[in-house]
């Protein structure tokens, strides 16, 4: 042990100094969650206080800033700054053609997810959105914020309804939903514990209607009993599934048929999704960097399907920012599945890891929320399992063993 500090002292000294600015990476991504879950909220309807209307809002945007130039004070590496140099110039190409858009954002999180060991980011992200979500419901619950009603004169969006604060059922379920992945791959809990967590998990999905929370938490229950097994692969599954559910989405939306019975079902079954998929993709053309859509969900009327919500991830990121946005997303995930491979990176990057970026995956099928920061970590634990500094992590973990011993 006394060899080890003499040897590397500086590494060591290097690893505390480098503390100090993790530690406020640290709280910064917790108050931009925080910020983030307020303004996906009925907060600036009824609470005067910050710019809070948006996630997009300058407040929000500040704050991303903030994070980004702080969770450069870190060790780099090659492949770090190559990379950062890359998405910096595509995500400032994107928000000269759009101003400040989501897949700017997106590319950001990604960014700022390699200054953060992907194990300390789902833990952040897990107390952020749980704080926030319990403050939004208990602000609901003491009558400060709607518990419910129709919401719709405030959002002029069709579908609007108050729920706990919260302005639309799927957006209040989603957040659960993260919330409860984070739970169960994050904590080591009994089986007992397990169990009573989903039961009041699906309960409280099936008192707001929303099935894709049901289901995306039974996908994750599932996948956590298979991957104990050798024989199921979880990063091939994730290669796989990504592209088969892009093609997916694209075929349905040009084929669709409305006079068709099959099709009918179909679009019976997820919504109307597919009706107002084909709806955009007839009025914007698919194409490499997206187009500009002017809001259609405020429009009430039979002109548009499904009142212009556009639900899917695939879909939105496609018409929205293009077929360069999807192949980055994927292009991520299979530098994560060869940075798995990597001996160090999987005692860090467990299968809980590809559990979550699977559900996020099948999720984006019929929900846009995987893919939004106000909603969940994908884009940032990418990064973070993709391009986390490996070096920075061997010595800690070198640390921790000498001092063990």
């Amino acid at each position: 042990m006394t060899k080890f500090f003499t040897h590397n002292a500086h590494l060591i000294e290097s690893s505390k100094s480098i503390n100090i600015f993790d530690y406020f990476t640290y709280f910064f991504y917790f108050l931009f969650i925080f910020f983030q879950v307020i303004s996906n909220s009925s907060w600036h309807f009824f609470i005067n206080l910050g710019d809070l209307a948006s996630p997009l809002s300058r407040t929000n945007i500040f704050f991303l800033i903030v994070l980004f130039l702080i969770s450069c004070l870190r060790d780099w590496n090659i492949k770090q700054f190559i990379v950062t140099m890359v998405l910096t110039f595509i995500l400032l190409a994107y928000f000269l053609k759009y101003g400040s858009n989501l897949f700017s954002v997106f590319l950001v999180l990604v960014l700022v997810g390699m200054a953060i060991n992907p194990v300390k980011l789902l833990k952040i992200d897990f107390y952020a959105r749980l704080f926030s979500v319990l403050l939004i419901i208990f602000l609901s619950l003491i009558g400060i914020l709607p518990k419910s009603g129709n919401a719709g004169s405030y959002t002029d969006f069709y579908y609007s309804v108050f729920l706990y604060g919260f302005t639309w059922s799927p957006i209040l379920g989603y957040l659960i939903l993260i919330i409860f992945l984070e739970f169960i791959l994050l904590f080591k809990i009994k089986k007992s514990v397990l169990v009573a967590t989903t039961i009041l998990y699906v309960f409280f999905q099936l008192s707001i209607g929303y099935m894709t929370g049901i289901i995306g938490g039974a996908m994750a229950i599932i996948l956590l009993f298979l991957s104990r097994h050798k024989f199921f692969n979880l990063p091939s599954l994730a290669l796989l599934t990504y592209p088969f559910l892009f093609l997916v989405t694209v075929y349905v939306s040009i084929y669709y048929n409305s006079a068709s019975s099959m099709w009918a079902l179909w679009n019976d079954i997820t919504s109307f999704r597919i009706s107002i998929w084909q709806y955009y993709l007839q009025n914007w053309k698919i194409n490499f960097f997206g187009n500009i859509i002017p809001d259609q969900s405020n429009i009430i009327g039979s002109t548009v399907p499904g009142h212009g919500a556009l639900d899917g991830g695939y879909i939105f990121f496609l018409i929205k920012y293009g077929f360069l946005s999807i192949m980055i997303i994927y292009s991520l995930i299979v530098i994560v599945k060869y940075e798995y491979d990597n001996k160090i990176q999987k005692d860090i990057s467990r299968n809980g890891f590809w559990i979550f970026v699977i559900i996020s995956i099948l999720t984006a099928f019929s929900e846009t929320s995987s893919f939004l920061a106000y909603f969940s970590p994908f884009a940032a634990l990418l990064g973070s399992l993709a391009f986390f500094n490996r070096d920075k992590l061997k010595i800690e973990l070198e640390y921790r063993d000498k001092v063990i011993d």
